[in-house]
């Protein structure tokens, strides 16, 4: 009823959604993820029915057993969030994204359908209705949720010269910072108006929250510093208090002494009244 019987108004004009979830229905998300999860059963599900193989069942077994080996190598870092779909490796995944092709390790197995030579029986995982995006531009960067991960080369040599060893780094990413919303920069709404009616507890706790978010997300403090100051600029350019931005990143401060080293956070703490100072109060 919910998907079908969806009305909405633009103008003076009636419309009904053919296509879809109506956004902003309580049972949304929960209706998207169930969608998405049967097909990611189905194909898991795959890999534990045995192949239809001529030959022994004991070669069958093994066949079946190698299989299982393949999906848990390249599939076994994928994590999903609602519909934010995140992998260390998306090679195999762009590759299987989609039910309407067979499945396979090597890039000349992996067919559509109607062109399939009996090597295996796996399809992807996604009905092809779906527009997935691959929003990763390199295997050194990838965002997810508000999060960007970062690989860089730990030890050039690695251990016992099997090739270099890496770490990540993790950092604070907002959709909106991206290039691609340059033109409608000066028109994005960041945070609530200071004149709004809401105790000065809610508008400026945000200063608090937020802070407390950066340092979880933030690996280093240098990345820290750059969004606290970004959070600050902002706030102050829409006639946010001076003073009580002080006073909320100085609670947190006093409770956080510790996150970057002894005196990381008391840093940047100087450098948010410093950039506070530089900038013309709103009368």
């Amino acid at each position: 009823m919910a998907i079908e019987e969806n009305y909405l108004t633009v103008g003076n004009s009636l419309y009904r959604q053919k296509c879809g979830i109506p956004m902003g229905m309580n049972a949304a998300s929960f209706m998207a993820n169930l969608f998405l999860y049967m097909h990611e059963l189905e194909f898991m599900m795959q890999f534990l029915v045995p192949l239809e193989a001529e030959d022994t069942a004991e070669a069958d077994d093994n066949m079946m057993t190698a299989w299982i080996n393949i999906f848990c190598r390249h599939f076994r870092y994928i994590k999903r969030y609602q519909d934010d779909r995140w992998s260390v490796d998306s090679t195999m995944m762009e590759r299987s994204l989609y039910n309407d092709k067979w499945w396979s390790p090597t890039q000349e197995d992996t067919l559509p359908l109607v062109q399939v030579a009996w090597t295996h029986h796996y399809v992807g995982i996604y009905p092809r209705c779906l527009n997935i995006t691959v929003e990763q531009s390199s295997k050194e960067s990838v965002t997810h949720q508000d999060l960007r991960i970062r690989r860089y080369i730990d030890n050039p040599t690695g251990t016992a010269g099997g090739g270099p060893t890496y770490r990540y780094r993790t950092e604070t990413y907002d959709k909106k910072d991206d290039a691609q919303y340059d033109r409608i920069r000066d028109h994005i709404v960041y945070y609530c108006h200071p004149d709004t009616m809401l105790p000065d507890s809610c508008i400026y706790g945000v200063v608090y929250s937020q802070a407390q978010r950066y340092a979880k997300r933030n690996s280093t403090l240098e990345d820290f510093r750059v969004a606290v100051l970004r959070m600050v600029g902002r706030m102050a350019s829409m006639g946010y208090v001076h003073r009580k931005i002080n006073k909320q990143f100085g609670k947190f401060a006093s409770r956080y002494t510790g996150r970057y080293g002894s005196n990381g956070v008391k840093k940047v703490a100087g450098l948010v009244v410093a950039a506070l100072q530089a900038v013309q109060p709103t009368p």
